[in-house]
């Protein structure tokens, strides 16, 4: 969490004493003041390790903070990709009036890249995988497939 000093009550003094009593919160894993932005950096394990600790800061010292926002766990790198890949099927489906989704824009290339590597002499193993992926997902439907 990342706290503001109000205006009013800032002086690089209070927010040093701010900063080192949060330091000595075991609710804490990190404490980080900013003169510049008068802001304190929090970082709990959880919310309610940051209350308590912002609990037993406030009764000790007459400060005003105000919350700028939270820290986030950051996206997965598959939940990154996940969401490249729907952004970018949406694109295309607009730009071509629901004619192309991302799965055939793929296909595509693929099929290009395999026939490029193949007409270089590089059947194998880059020309022939590239074919292989490509025909894999063209062979994939909708629908999930059932079991024979």
């Amino acid at each position: 969490m990342r706290l503001q000093v109000a205006e009013e009550d800032f002086s690089q003094v209070r927010l040093q004493d701010v900063v080192q009593a949060l330091k000595r919160s075991p609710n804490l894993r990190r404490v980080q003041g900013n003169p510049v932005t008068r802001t304190i950096l929090l970082e709990a394990d959880n919310d309610a390790e940051l209350q308590t600790a912002l609990e037993e800061v406030s009764e000790a010292h007459v400060i005003e903070l105000r919350p700028v926002r939270t820290l986030e766990q950051p996206e997965s790198l598959h939940e990154s990709w996940n969401r490249m890949i729907q952004k970018a099927d949406r694109f295309l489906g607009e730009v071509s009036d629901g004619r192309v989704d991302m799965r055939t824009a793929v296909v595509i290339v693929l099929t290009t890249l395999g026939i490029g590597q193949m007409t270089r002499g590089k059947f194998l193993p880059a020309g022939m995988t590239m074919i292989m992926y490509a025909a894999g997902l063209m062979d994939r439907s909708s629908e999930p497939k059932r079991k024979r």
